[in-house]
């Protein structure tokens, strides 16, 4: 869920403080988003937006669908997107953004389980880092991977523990945060899953498979690990992974044989499952038998660290 997102006007990031005041500010919280925020670090929050512009404004935004009333339009009178939230949140925001012409600049308040996408930026919970960041203004360009009509920032995975992100109750997520994700995930190790399929790497490279799971990364994370070190956020390609069958149902050789991981570099795939399941997009869910995945090059902006 969507927990708070900032709108701000003209293209200035590069431009003094003078016209950085200029810019426009609309700061949107959802409290359903991980723990949230709690009152204080809202008025924190807003007071660091009002240093940067001399106009801000804020709405409570109680659930998805008014945020997508505000987003979802083309921003033209805006450049930059900040919001507060998880993985979850990340996916929606970028789904309402990226099939507009204009994409606003994207900035981040992780408040959510795991923050996989926002690690990648330099992001943790600690909300003074968060502002700190946004302050400094480094726009780094970004890739985006399309699924079919979906849209994704870092992860998209089929197979054992894929469903676990929207599985897990939203009441454990608040109490336990990545521990309810773990202890899902433990009870799936010994109990051995498999799916097959056929993919295709770049229209060249055509292959059959069979593994406990399927990950498709633009990222460095996965499930709170860094499992992926080589990924680039802006290279134009995305990396497939699987493995064969193997202890906890592949996921040892994910932390202790990674020679044994299977990795293709990609700009477009497609992975036919034998019949319709369940993907994890992001943490989102998405059914489909057939993947059709594009990488789409630098096409978000986003405030990272430097």
């Amino acid at each position: 869920m969507i927990a708070a997102v900032m709108l701000v006007s003209a293209n200035t990031f590069d431009a003094d403080f003078a016209i950085i005041k200029q810019m426009k500010i609309l700061f949107i919280y959802n409290p359903y988003s991980g723990k949230g925020l709690m009152p204080r670090q809202i008025d924190y929050v807003k007071c660091e937006l009002s240093k940067m512009s001399s106009s801000l404004d804020y709405r409570f935004c109680g659930n998805l669908q008014e945020l997508y009333q505000i987003i979802s339009q083309p921003l033209y009178s805006y450049d930059v997107l900040i919001f507060a939230g998880g993985d979850g949140t990340f996916h929606h925001v970028v789904n309402a953004i990226s099939a507009h012409e204009y994409r606003p600049i994207l900035g981040i308040i992780p408040c959510g389980t795991l923050n996989d996408a926002a690690k990648n930026f330099g992001y943790n919970r600690q909300l003074s880092r968060s502002m700190k960041i946004i302050r400094q203004q480094a726009i780094q360009s970004v890739d985006v991977f399309k699924v079919n009509q979906q849209y994704g920032i870092f992860s998209i995975s089929a197979g054992t523990f894929s469903d676990i992100p929207y599985a897990v109750k939203s009441y454990k997520k608040k109490r336990f945060l990545a521990l309810s994700y773990y202890a899902a995930a433990f009870k799936r190790l010994l109990k051995k899953e498999a799916i097959s399929g056929v993919i295709s790497v770049d229209k060249q490279n055509e292959f059959s498979f069979s593994a406990p799971f399927l990950l498709v990364l633009n990222s460095q994370y996965m499930g709170g690990f860094k499992i992926n070190s080589t990924a680039k956020l802006d290279d134009g390609i995305a990396d497939l992974l699987y493995t064969e069958k193997g202890w906890f149902n592949g996921l040892f050789r994910f932390f202790f044989r990674r020679h044994k991981v299977h990795r293709y570099s990609f700009q477009e795939a497609t992975i036919r499952l034998p019949h319709t399941y369940s993907w994890d997009v992001d943490g989102e869910e998405v059914k489909t038998d057939v993947a059709d995945i594009k990488v789409l090059s630098n096409h978000l902006r986003i405030i990272a660290k430097k």
